[in-house]
Protein backbone atom coordinates (compact mmCIF):
# COMPACT_ATOMS: atom_id res chain seq x y z
CA UNK A 1 0.00 0.00 0.00
CA UNK A 2 1.07 3.68 -1.31
CA UNK A 3 0.53 6.52 1.21
CA UNK A 4 0.68 10.09 0.51
CA UNK A 5 1.76 11.13 3.99
CA UNK A 6 0.37 14.84 3.99
CA UNK A 7 -3.25 13.29 3.33
CA UNK A 8 -2.97 11.74 6.65
CA UNK A 9 -2.39 14.90 8.35
CA UNK A 10 -2.34 13.98 11.94
CA UNK A 11 -0.20 11.38 11.89
CA UNK A 12 3.02 12.48 12.26
CA UNK A 13 3.20 16.30 13.14
CA UNK A 14 0.54 16.39 15.84
CA UNK A 15 -1.40 12.99 16.62
CA UNK A 16 -5.24 13.94 16.48
CA UNK A 17 -8.31 11.59 16.38
CA UNK A 18 -9.98 9.86 13.57
CA UNK A 19 -13.36 11.50 13.37
CA UNK A 20 -16.38 9.06 12.92
CA UNK A 21 -18.92 10.01 10.49
CA UNK A 22 -21.92 9.84 12.52
CA UNK A 23 -22.89 13.55 13.51
CA UNK A 24 -26.19 14.80 15.06
CA UNK A 25 -27.70 18.21 16.00
CA UNK A 26 -29.33 18.23 19.60
CA UNK A 27 -33.32 18.42 20.09
CA UNK A 28 -33.76 17.41 16.38
CA UNK A 29 -35.70 14.46 16.99
CA UNK A 30 -32.96 11.14 16.10
CA UNK A 31 -34.18 7.80 17.40
CA UNK A 32 -33.34 5.82 19.70
CA UNK A 33 -30.68 4.50 17.85
CA UNK A 34 -28.77 7.66 17.47
CA UNK A 35 -28.97 9.27 21.30
CA UNK A 36 -25.73 9.98 22.40
CA UNK A 37 -24.01 7.31 23.64
CA UNK A 38 -22.02 8.40 26.95
CA UNK A 39 -19.73 5.59 27.13
CA UNK A 40 -16.23 7.32 27.60
CA UNK A 41 -17.43 9.26 30.47
CA UNK A 42 -19.40 6.44 32.30
CA UNK A 43 -16.24 4.60 32.50
CA UNK A 44 -14.59 7.38 34.44
CA UNK A 45 -17.04 6.64 37.55
CA UNK A 46 -17.62 10.38 37.46
CA UNK A 47 -18.61 11.65 40.99
CA UNK A 48 -22.04 13.78 41.31
CA UNK A 49 -21.14 17.42 43.25
CA UNK A 50 -24.14 19.02 41.65
CA UNK A 51 -24.81 20.86 44.81
CA UNK A 52 -21.66 21.66 45.68
CA UNK A 53 -20.46 25.74 45.95
CA UNK A 54 -17.14 26.58 43.84
CA UNK A 55 -14.44 26.33 46.40
CA UNK A 56 -12.04 27.58 43.42
CA UNK A 57 -12.31 28.57 39.35
CA UNK A 58 -10.47 26.34 38.34
CA UNK A 59 -8.30 27.32 34.95
CA UNK A 60 -7.66 24.61 31.85
CA UNK A 61 -5.54 26.51 28.63
CA UNK A 62 -6.62 24.30 25.46
CA UNK A 63 -3.85 24.82 22.87
CA UNK A 64 -5.34 23.99 19.68
CA UNK A 65 -6.45 24.67 16.20
CA UNK A 66 -9.16 27.15 16.71
CA UNK A 67 -12.42 26.88 18.46
CA UNK A 68 -16.11 28.01 17.66
CA UNK A 69 -16.98 30.42 21.04
CA UNK A 70 -20.43 30.36 20.44
CA UNK A 71 -21.16 26.59 20.32
CA UNK A 72 -23.37 26.14 22.89
CA UNK A 73 -21.63 23.23 24.81
CA UNK A 74 -18.80 25.76 25.17
CA UNK A 75 -20.51 29.49 25.46
CA UNK A 76 -20.69 29.69 29.09
CA UNK A 77 -17.49 28.33 29.37
CA UNK A 78 -14.78 30.84 28.11
CA UNK A 79 -12.82 32.39 30.67
CA UNK A 80 -12.54 36.30 30.74
CA UNK A 81 -9.51 39.18 31.03
CA UNK A 82 -10.93 40.93 33.68
CA UNK A 83 -7.54 42.98 33.02
CA UNK A 84 -8.53 44.02 29.37
CA UNK A 85 -10.86 46.62 28.11
CA UNK A 86 -11.97 44.95 24.77
CA UNK A 87 -11.85 46.43 21.68
CA UNK A 88 -9.58 49.44 22.42
CA UNK A 89 -6.42 47.84 21.04
CA UNK A 90 -4.40 48.34 24.07
CA UNK A 91 -2.39 45.83 26.17
CA UNK A 92 -4.38 47.14 29.03
CA UNK A 93 -2.47 44.57 32.07
CA UNK A 94 0.70 44.57 29.90
CA UNK A 95 0.82 41.03 29.30
CA UNK A 96 2.38 41.30 25.66
CA UNK A 97 -0.96 40.61 24.23
CA UNK A 98 -3.41 43.88 23.23
CA UNK A 99 -7.00 42.82 23.91
CA UNK A 100 -6.26 39.02 24.94
CA UNK A 101 -10.41 39.18 26.44
CA UNK A 102 -10.78 35.20 25.81
CA UNK A 103 -7.26 34.02 24.80
CA UNK A 104 -5.32 34.59 22.13
CA UNK A 105 -4.21 33.70 18.31
CA UNK A 106 -0.48 32.74 18.42
CA UNK A 107 -0.46 32.06 14.55
CA UNK A 108 -2.26 35.18 13.59
CA UNK A 109 -1.14 37.04 16.03
CA UNK A 110 -4.31 38.74 17.44
CA UNK A 111 -7.16 38.03 20.01
CA UNK A 112 -9.29 35.81 17.80
CA UNK A 113 -9.23 32.59 18.44
CA UNK A 114 -12.48 31.66 16.56
CA UNK A 115 -12.91 29.19 13.72
CA UNK A 116 -12.57 31.46 10.36
CA UNK A 117 -15.38 31.19 7.98
CA UNK A 118 -15.87 28.37 5.48
CA UNK A 119 -13.12 26.27 8.06
CA UNK A 120 -15.61 24.69 9.97
CA UNK A 121 -15.06 21.41 8.72
CA UNK A 122 -11.39 21.92 8.77
CA UNK A 123 -10.06 23.31 12.27
CA UNK A 124 -12.65 21.11 13.87
CA UNK A 125 -9.70 19.90 16.99
CA UNK A 126 -10.31 22.57 19.17
CA UNK A 127 -13.75 22.88 19.69
CA UNK A 128 -13.96 18.61 20.41
CA UNK A 129 -11.07 18.79 22.81
CA UNK A 130 -12.73 21.91 24.74
CA UNK A 131 -15.91 20.16 24.66
CA UNK A 132 -15.10 17.13 26.30
CA UNK A 133 -13.60 18.74 29.05
CA UNK A 134 -16.76 20.63 29.45
CA UNK A 135 -18.81 17.83 29.25
CA UNK A 136 -17.12 16.13 32.41
CA UNK A 137 -17.41 19.14 34.34
CA UNK A 138 -21.35 19.46 33.50
CA UNK A 139 -21.26 15.41 34.14
CA UNK A 140 -19.88 16.36 37.92
CA UNK A 141 -21.18 19.81 38.48
CA UNK A 142 -24.26 19.82 36.70
CA UNK A 143 -25.63 23.24 35.28
CA UNK A 144 -23.46 25.15 37.25
CA UNK A 145 -20.50 23.90 35.93
CA UNK A 146 -19.21 26.86 34.09
CA UNK A 147 -18.44 28.43 37.85
CA UNK A 148 -16.00 25.59 39.11
CA UNK A 149 -14.38 25.68 35.71
CA UNK A 150 -13.05 28.21 33.00
CA UNK A 151 -11.36 27.23 29.76
CA UNK A 152 -8.21 29.76 28.23
CA UNK A 153 -8.46 29.02 24.65
CA UNK A 154 -4.90 29.12 22.75
CA UNK A 155 -4.84 29.01 18.82
CA UNK A 156 -2.18 27.80 17.17
CA UNK A 157 -3.21 27.28 13.54
CA UNK A 158 -3.30 30.20 11.13
CA UNK A 159 -6.98 30.73 9.38
CA UNK A 160 -5.08 30.98 6.14
CA UNK A 161 -2.74 27.89 6.76
CA UNK A 162 -2.72 25.15 3.79
CA UNK A 163 -1.08 22.41 6.20
CA UNK A 164 -2.82 21.14 9.56
CA UNK A 165 0.15 20.86 11.85
CA UNK A 166 0.91 22.80 14.90
CA UNK A 167 4.35 24.36 14.27
CA UNK A 168 3.53 26.79 16.93
CA UNK A 169 2.59 24.52 19.73
CA UNK A 170 5.21 25.92 22.06
CA UNK A 171 4.60 29.04 21.22
CA UNK A 172 1.45 28.98 22.29
CA UNK A 173 2.40 26.82 25.60
CA UNK A 174 4.46 29.72 26.31
CA UNK A 175 1.22 32.12 26.45
CA UNK A 176 -0.80 29.66 28.30
CA UNK A 177 1.64 29.45 31.32
CA UNK A 178 1.98 33.32 31.25
CA UNK A 179 -1.70 33.52 31.86
CA UNK A 180 -1.17 31.44 35.17
CA UNK A 181 -3.51 28.43 34.65
CA UNK A 182 -4.01 25.49 36.68
CA UNK A 183 -3.54 22.82 33.58
CA UNK A 184 -2.64 23.04 30.30
CA UNK A 185 -4.16 20.51 27.55
CA UNK A 186 -1.94 19.78 24.68
CA UNK A 187 -4.10 17.21 22.87
CA UNK A 188 -1.48 16.84 19.92
CA UNK A 189 1.97 15.54 19.81
CA UNK A 190 5.34 15.08 17.74
CA UNK A 191 7.45 17.85 15.49
CA UNK A 192 10.88 20.09 16.08
CA UNK A 193 11.28 20.32 19.62
CA UNK A 194 13.98 22.78 20.69
CA UNK A 195 14.95 21.73 24.09
CA UNK A 196 17.35 25.00 24.18
CA UNK A 197 14.82 27.20 23.62
CA UNK A 198 11.68 25.65 24.92
CA UNK A 199 13.33 23.68 28.12
CA UNK A 200 12.72 26.92 30.29
CA UNK A 201 8.93 27.00 29.60
CA UNK A 202 8.24 23.32 31.06
CA UNK A 203 10.59 24.70 34.21
CA UNK A 204 8.76 28.09 34.59
CA UNK A 205 5.57 25.58 34.33
CA UNK A 206 6.48 23.70 37.27
CA UNK A 207 7.59 26.16 39.57
CA UNK A 208 3.92 27.87 39.20
CA UNK A 209 2.53 24.11 39.73
CA UNK A 210 0.97 24.25 36.06
CA UNK A 211 0.30 20.48 35.84
CA UNK A 212 0.67 20.06 31.66
CA UNK A 213 -1.18 16.71 29.83
CA UNK A 214 -0.76 15.51 26.47
CA UNK A 215 -1.52 12.93 24.19
CA UNK A 216 1.16 9.75 23.92
CA UNK A 217 -0.03 10.41 20.26
CA UNK A 218 -1.52 7.83 17.18
CA UNK A 219 1.53 6.52 15.29
CA UNK A 220 1.75 2.82 16.60
CA UNK A 221 4.72 3.40 18.55
CA UNK A 222 6.23 2.63 21.77
CA UNK A 223 7.59 6.02 21.92
CA UNK A 224 5.98 8.97 22.82
CA UNK A 225 7.14 12.58 20.97
CA UNK A 226 7.20 15.82 22.98
CA UNK A 227 5.17 17.30 24.67
CA UNK A 228 4.44 14.08 26.20
CA UNK A 229 8.01 12.78 26.30
CA UNK A 230 8.85 15.73 28.50
CA UNK A 231 9.46 14.40 31.86
CA UNK A 232 7.53 17.43 33.57
CA UNK A 233 4.61 16.36 30.85
CA UNK A 234 2.11 13.74 31.61
CA UNK A 235 1.11 11.29 29.12
CA UNK A 236 -2.36 9.48 28.24
CA UNK A 237 -2.81 6.57 25.42
CA UNK A 238 -6.27 5.43 24.00
CA UNK A 239 -8.60 2.56 24.92
CA UNK A 240 -11.16 1.25 23.00
CA UNK A 241 -14.90 -0.01 24.17
CA UNK A 242 -13.53 -3.29 25.11
CA UNK A 243 -10.84 -1.42 27.31
CA UNK A 244 -8.33 -2.70 25.30
CA UNK A 245 -5.62 -0.01 23.70
CA UNK A 246 -6.41 1.37 20.01
CA UNK A 247 -4.82 0.12 17.09
CA UNK A 248 -2.68 3.26 16.46
CA UNK A 249 -2.74 4.59 20.27
CA UNK A 250 1.25 5.23 21.08
CA UNK A 251 2.24 3.86 24.52
CA UNK A 252 5.42 2.84 26.44
CA UNK A 253 7.02 3.32 30.37
CA UNK A 254 6.28 7.01 29.91
CA UNK A 255 2.52 7.02 29.48
CA UNK A 256 0.88 7.22 32.71
CA UNK A 257 -3.05 7.25 32.25
CA UNK A 258 -5.22 5.82 29.95
CA UNK A 259 -8.99 6.46 28.62
CA UNK A 260 -11.60 6.34 25.87
CA UNK A 261 -9.92 6.78 22.79
CA UNK A 262 -12.95 5.54 20.72
CA UNK A 263 -16.72 6.77 20.24
CA UNK A 264 -16.22 10.17 22.64
CA UNK A 265 -19.31 12.11 22.34
CA UNK A 266 -18.19 16.26 22.11
CA UNK A 267 -19.27 19.21 20.10
CA UNK A 268 -18.92 19.79 16.69
CA UNK A 269 -18.53 23.12 14.92
CA UNK A 270 -20.58 23.23 12.00
CA UNK A 271 -22.78 24.41 14.19
CA UNK A 272 -23.51 25.84 17.85
CA UNK A 273 -25.82 22.84 18.09
CA UNK A 274 -24.33 20.23 16.22
CA UNK A 275 -22.04 17.34 17.93
CA UNK A 276 -20.11 14.01 16.74
CA UNK A 277 -18.00 11.76 18.11
CA UNK A 278 -14.20 11.23 17.73
CA UNK A 279 -11.55 9.04 18.66
CA UNK A 280 -7.44 8.83 19.68
CA UNK A 281 -5.32 9.75 22.11
CA UNK A 282 -6.32 13.27 22.03
CA UNK A 283 -9.91 12.85 22.78
CA UNK A 284 -8.58 10.31 25.50
CA UNK A 285 -6.19 12.93 27.31
CA UNK A 286 -9.18 15.68 27.16
CA UNK A 287 -10.98 13.21 29.39
CA UNK A 288 -8.36 13.23 31.97
CA UNK A 289 -7.73 17.16 31.94
CA UNK A 290 -11.62 17.11 32.66
CA UNK A 291 -11.01 14.62 35.39
CA UNK A 292 -8.18 16.26 36.53
CA UNK A 293 -10.24 19.92 36.31
CA UNK A 294 -12.72 18.35 39.09
CA UNK A 295 -10.17 17.33 41.39
CA UNK A 296 -8.50 20.83 41.61
CA UNK A 297 -11.80 22.23 41.78
CA UNK A 298 -13.02 19.95 44.74
CA UNK A 299 -9.43 20.29 46.30
CA UNK A 300 -7.97 23.48 45.53
CA UNK A 301 -5.26 23.05 47.58
CA UNK A 302 -4.16 20.00 45.85
CA UNK A 303 -0.63 20.22 43.56
CA UNK A 304 -0.44 18.54 40.34
CA UNK A 305 1.36 15.68 41.40
CA UNK A 306 -0.97 15.10 44.28
CA UNK A 307 -3.75 15.40 41.57
CA UNK A 308 -1.77 12.68 39.45
CA UNK A 309 -0.98 10.59 41.89
CA UNK A 310 -4.95 10.37 43.29
CA UNK A 311 -5.78 9.54 39.80
CA UNK A 312 -2.96 6.84 39.44
CA UNK A 313 -3.39 5.07 43.12
CA UNK A 314 -7.16 4.72 42.62
CA UNK A 315 -7.12 3.74 38.90
CA UNK A 316 -8.49 0.33 37.36
CA UNK A 317 -5.51 -1.61 35.70
CA UNK A 318 -6.31 -2.55 32.19
CA UNK A 319 -2.87 -4.85 31.88
CA UNK A 320 -5.13 -7.69 31.73
CA UNK A 321 -6.66 -7.21 29.04
CA UNK A 322 -3.33 -5.99 26.95
CA UNK A 323 -0.60 -8.62 28.19
CA UNK A 324 1.30 -7.54 24.96
CA UNK A 325 1.08 -3.81 26.44
CA UNK A 326 1.96 -4.76 29.96
CA UNK A 327 4.01 -1.93 31.65
CA UNK A 328 3.13 0.65 28.96
CA UNK A 329 0.10 1.90 29.89
CA UNK A 330 0.14 3.93 33.10
CA UNK A 331 -1.60 2.45 35.99
CA UNK A 332 -4.64 2.23 34.13
CA UNK A 333 -8.35 3.89 34.11
CA UNK A 334 -8.98 7.02 36.25
CA UNK A 335 -12.09 6.43 38.50
CA UNK A 336 -12.42 9.91 39.38
CA UNK A 337 -15.19 9.41 42.74
CA UNK A 338 -12.34 7.09 44.19
CA UNK A 339 -9.77 9.80 42.99
CA UNK A 340 -11.73 12.53 45.17
CA UNK A 341 -11.73 10.24 48.45
CA UNK A 342 -8.16 9.58 47.95
CA UNK A 343 -7.46 13.52 48.15
CA UNK A 344 -9.96 14.32 50.53
CA UNK A 345 -9.51 11.33 53.16
CA UNK A 346 -5.64 11.15 53.28
CA UNK A 347 -5.48 9.16 56.51
CA UNK A 348 -7.48 6.09 54.08
CA UNK A 349 -5.59 6.44 51.07
CA UNK A 350 -3.51 3.56 51.54
CA UNK A 351 -6.77 1.51 51.00
CA UNK A 352 -5.99 2.23 47.51
CA UNK A 353 -3.15 -0.42 46.86
CA UNK A 354 -4.02 -2.67 44.24
CA UNK A 355 -1.55 -5.61 43.65
CA UNK A 356 -2.65 -5.68 39.78
CA UNK A 357 -1.42 -1.92 39.35
CA UNK A 358 1.92 -1.54 37.38
CA UNK A 359 2.55 1.40 38.93
CA UNK A 360 1.91 3.20 42.20
CA UNK A 361 2.73 3.63 45.50
CA UNK A 362 2.71 2.06 48.91
CA UNK A 363 1.84 3.98 51.59
CA UNK A 364 3.65 2.37 54.78
CA UNK A 365 2.95 3.18 58.47
CA UNK A 366 -0.93 4.19 57.83
CA UNK A 367 -2.18 0.71 57.33
CA UNK A 368 -1.90 -2.71 59.56
CA UNK A 369 -0.63 -4.11 56.64
CA UNK A 370 2.97 -5.03 56.72
CA UNK A 371 3.60 -7.46 53.62
CA UNK A 372 2.66 -5.92 49.83
CA UNK A 373 2.95 -8.07 46.90
CA UNK A 374 2.98 -6.22 43.33
CA UNK A 375 1.84 -8.79 40.62
CA UNK A 376 0.19 -7.16 37.44
CA UNK A 377 -1.13 -8.98 34.08
CA UNK A 378 1.66 -9.66 31.67
CA UNK A 379 5.62 -9.76 31.22
CA UNK A 380 7.61 -7.67 33.26
CA UNK A 381 11.64 -7.41 33.47
CA UNK A 382 11.19 -6.08 37.44
CA UNK A 383 10.35 -2.89 39.20
CA UNK A 384 12.06 0.30 40.24
CA UNK A 385 11.19 1.70 43.59
CA UNK A 386 11.71 5.07 45.14
CA UNK A 387 10.84 7.04 48.54
CA UNK A 388 9.10 10.33 47.93
CA UNK A 389 8.57 11.24 52.26
CA UNK A 390 10.81 11.52 55.22
CA UNK A 391 11.44 8.01 56.36
CA UNK A 392 12.63 8.52 59.90
CA UNK A 393 12.55 5.00 61.90
CA UNK A 394 15.64 3.48 63.14
CA UNK A 395 16.25 0.06 62.97
CA UNK A 396 13.47 -0.48 60.56
CA UNK A 397 13.69 -2.60 57.56
CA UNK A 398 12.28 -2.61 53.88
CA UNK A 399 13.26 -5.98 52.37
CA UNK A 400 12.22 -6.84 48.81
CA UNK A 401 11.74 -10.19 47.81
CA UNK A 402 11.45 -11.82 44.15
CA UNK A 403 9.55 -15.06 44.28
CA UNK A 404 11.35 -16.94 47.75
CA UNK A 405 14.75 -14.49 47.40
CA UNK A 406 15.58 -11.88 49.35
CA UNK A 407 16.79 -9.64 46.45
CA UNK A 408 17.78 -6.06 49.17
CA UNK A 409 17.34 -4.60 52.44
CA UNK A 410 16.96 -0.86 52.99
CA UNK A 411 17.44 0.58 56.78
CA UNK A 412 15.61 4.27 58.05
CA UNK A 413 18.32 6.74 56.60
CA UNK A 414 20.11 4.74 53.99
CA UNK A 415 17.88 4.10 51.03
CA UNK A 416 19.36 4.95 47.64
CA UNK A 417 17.41 7.28 45.18
CA UNK A 418 16.10 4.21 42.98
CA UNK A 419 16.24 0.37 43.63
CA UNK A 420 15.72 -1.66 40.61
CA UNK A 421 14.60 -5.49 41.55
CA UNK A 422 13.96 -8.16 38.83
CA UNK A 423 11.32 -10.73 38.67
CA UNK A 424 7.70 -10.08 39.11
CA UNK A 425 5.77 -10.69 41.07
CA UNK A 426 7.77 -8.77 43.98
CA UNK A 427 6.74 -9.18 47.57
CA UNK A 428 7.56 -5.98 50.02
CA UNK A 429 7.74 -6.37 53.68
CA UNK A 430 8.13 -3.89 56.45
CA UNK A 431 9.80 -5.04 59.68
CA UNK A 432 10.79 -2.79 62.77
CA UNK A 433 8.69 0.46 64.36
CA UNK A 434 6.73 2.32 62.68
CA UNK A 435 7.97 5.63 61.46
CA UNK A 436 6.66 8.71 63.08
CA UNK A 437 4.47 9.66 59.60
CA UNK A 438 3.70 7.50 57.24
CA UNK A 439 5.73 7.49 53.79
CA UNK A 440 5.19 6.44 50.25
CA UNK A 441 7.43 4.01 48.85
CA UNK A 442 6.33 4.62 44.72
CA UNK A 443 7.00 1.44 42.41
CA UNK A 444 6.96 1.51 38.60
CA UNK A 445 7.16 -1.88 36.71
CA UNK A 446 10.19 -2.14 34.19
CA UNK A 447 8.33 -4.30 30.90
CA UNK A 448 10.55 -6.88 28.97
CA UNK A 449 11.85 -5.30 25.68
CA UNK A 450 11.18 -7.63 22.76
CA UNK A 451 10.58 -3.58 20.36
CA UNK A 452 14.91 -4.08 19.74
CA UNK A 453 15.00 -7.72 19.09
CA UNK A 454 16.19 -6.91 15.15
CA UNK A 455 16.79 -3.06 15.08
CA UNK A 456 16.87 -0.28 17.44
CA UNK A 457 17.40 3.36 17.43
CA UNK A 458 18.68 5.35 14.78
CA UNK A 459 21.25 3.73 12.12
CA UNK A 460 23.52 6.09 9.67
CA UNK A 461 24.54 5.52 6.01
CA UNK A 462 26.64 8.40 4.61
CA UNK A 463 28.48 6.32 2.05
CA UNK A 464 27.33 7.51 -2.03
CA UNK A 465 25.34 3.64 -2.42
CA UNK A 466 24.50 1.20 0.28
CA UNK A 467 21.61 -1.24 0.60
CA UNK A 468 19.72 -2.34 4.36
CA UNK A 469 17.16 -4.01 5.02
CA UNK A 470 14.68 -4.21 8.66
CA UNK A 471 17.57 -6.61 10.47
CA UNK A 472 15.30 -9.72 10.77
CA UNK A 473 16.85 -11.61 8.22
CA UNK A 474 14.95 -14.25 7.16
CA UNK A 475 13.16 -14.03 10.69
CA UNK A 476 9.69 -12.13 10.73
CA UNK A 477 10.57 -9.17 12.21
CA UNK A 478 9.07 -8.15 15.66
CA UNK A 479 6.42 -6.44 16.99
CA UNK A 480 6.40 -2.78 18.31
CA UNK A 481 9.18 -1.91 16.64
CA UNK A 482 10.41 1.61 16.06
CA UNK A 483 13.71 1.43 13.94
CA UNK A 484 15.49 4.66 11.81
CA UNK A 485 17.76 4.64 9.26
CA UNK A 486 19.25 8.27 8.25
CA UNK A 487 20.73 8.37 4.87
CA UNK A 488 22.98 11.18 3.83
CA UNK A 489 25.13 11.81 0.26
CA UNK A 490 27.31 14.18 -0.82
CA UNK A 491 25.66 17.68 -1.16
CA UNK A 492 24.67 18.81 -4.26
CA UNK A 493 23.36 15.00 -4.62
CA UNK A 494 19.54 12.99 -4.54
CA UNK A 495 19.08 9.99 -2.85
CA UNK A 496 17.24 7.17 -5.10
CA UNK A 497 15.81 4.54 -3.46
CA UNK A 498 14.63 1.70 -4.27
CA UNK A 499 13.07 -1.96 -2.15
CA UNK A 500 13.77 -5.04 -3.66
CA UNK A 501 11.78 -6.87 -1.08
CA UNK A 502 9.01 -5.97 0.97
CA UNK A 503 6.08 -7.53 2.90
CA UNK A 504 4.56 -5.91 5.98
CA UNK A 505 1.07 -6.11 7.78
CA UNK A 506 -1.20 -3.46 5.19
CA UNK A 507 -2.19 -0.98 6.39
CA UNK A 508 -0.76 -1.11 9.80
CA UNK A 509 2.87 -1.86 9.91
CA UNK A 510 4.49 1.00 8.22
CA UNK A 511 7.36 1.99 6.14
CA UNK A 512 7.55 5.98 6.16
CA UNK A 513 10.62 8.39 4.38
CA UNK A 514 11.20 12.01 5.11
CA UNK A 515 13.03 14.41 3.29
CA UNK A 516 15.67 15.64 5.70
CA UNK A 517 16.77 14.28 9.37
CA UNK A 518 13.15 14.92 11.07
CA UNK A 519 10.54 13.33 11.24
CA UNK A 520 8.30 16.39 10.30
CA UNK A 521 4.95 16.62 8.63
CA UNK A 522 6.47 19.21 6.53
CA UNK A 523 9.01 16.56 5.60
CA UNK A 524 6.94 13.88 5.16
CA UNK A 525 7.28 11.98 1.09
CA UNK A 526 5.50 8.31 1.25
CA UNK A 527 4.16 6.04 3.36
CA UNK A 528 4.18 2.53 2.43
CA UNK A 529 2.74 -1.70 3.67
CA UNK A 530 1.26 -4.56 2.77
CA UNK A 531 3.51 -6.98 0.41
CA UNK A 532 3.29 -5.06 -3.10
CA UNK A 533 6.73 -3.31 -4.43
CA UNK A 534 6.50 0.03 -3.63
CA UNK A 535 7.81 2.51 -6.24
CA UNK A 536 11.51 4.15 -6.59
CA UNK A 537 11.49 7.33 -5.21
CA UNK A 538 14.10 9.87 -5.23
CA UNK A 539 14.64 12.38 -2.90
CA UNK A 540 14.48 16.03 -2.70
CA UNK A 541 17.54 16.80 -0.80
CA UNK A 542 21.37 14.76 -0.35
CA UNK A 543 19.03 13.47 3.28
CA UNK A 544 16.39 11.11 3.58
CA UNK A 545 14.93 9.47 7.13
CA UNK A 546 13.14 5.99 6.42
CA UNK A 547 11.24 5.27 9.86
CA UNK A 548 9.76 1.48 9.98
CA UNK A 549 7.06 1.13 12.71
CA UNK A 550 5.27 -1.81 13.59
CA UNK A 551 2.25 -2.78 15.93
CA UNK A 552 1.60 -5.54 18.71
CA UNK A 553 0.41 -7.99 16.31
CA UNK A 554 0.90 -9.75 12.82
CA UNK A 555 4.36 -9.26 12.13
CA UNK A 556 5.79 -10.52 8.43
CA UNK A 557 9.50 -11.14 6.76
CA UNK A 558 10.07 -7.10 6.08
CA UNK A 559 11.78 -5.80 3.38
CA UNK A 560 15.31 -4.73 1.77
CA UNK A 561 16.09 -1.59 0.45
CA UNK A 562 19.29 -0.01 -2.26
CA UNK A 563 20.22 3.74 -2.16
CA UNK A 564 22.13 5.55 -4.08
CA UNK A 565 23.26 9.18 -4.88
CA UNK A 566 21.86 10.64 -8.28
CA UNK A 567 21.07 13.45 -10.10
CA UNK A 568 17.51 12.66 -10.66
CA UNK A 569 14.57 14.81 -10.39
CA UNK A 570 12.68 14.36 -7.48
CA UNK A 571 9.41 12.27 -7.18
CA UNK A 572 8.35 8.69 -7.21
CA UNK A 573 9.50 6.81 -10.66
CA UNK A 574 7.58 3.68 -11.51
CA UNK A 575 9.50 0.59 -10.78
CA UNK A 576 10.71 -0.90 -14.22
CA UNK A 577 11.09 -4.46 -14.46
CA UNK A 578 12.89 -6.34 -16.90
CA UNK A 579 10.60 -8.40 -19.46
Amino acid sequence: MFCNLPALGAMVFFCLQGLSTIAQTAGSGVNDSLKPNFWAYEILHLPDFSQSEPGKVVKIAVVDDAFRLTHRSLSSFWYKNENEIPGNGIDDDQNGYPDDLYGWDVADNDQNVGIPRGKESALTHGTLTAGTITEVARRCFGENASQFIKIIPVKVVSDNATKHYYELGYEGIAYAIKQNPDIILCAWSGGRYDSEKYNALFLEAQRKGILILASAGNFFSEHCDPPASINSVYAVAAINTSLRKTKASNYGEKVDLVAAGEMVYAPWPESDNTFSYHDGTSSAVSLIAGCAAVLKAMVPKATSAQIIASLKNTASPVDNLNTKYGGKLGAGLPDLTSAVDYLQRENLQYKYFNSRRPEGDIIIGQAPETTWVINPAGGYAGYNFSIRDEWNSPGAQLQFYSGDSLKATWTSGSFVPELFISGSPVRVSYTGKKSRKPFRLSYSSVPVDSTTLYCRGTEYHTSPNGSFDDGSNSSDYSNNASCKWQITVPKGKRIRIEFDEFSTQPKTDYVWLFAGTETLQENALSGFSGHDIPPVIISPTNELLIWFVTDSNITSKGWHVTYSATDEMPGVHDVITSP
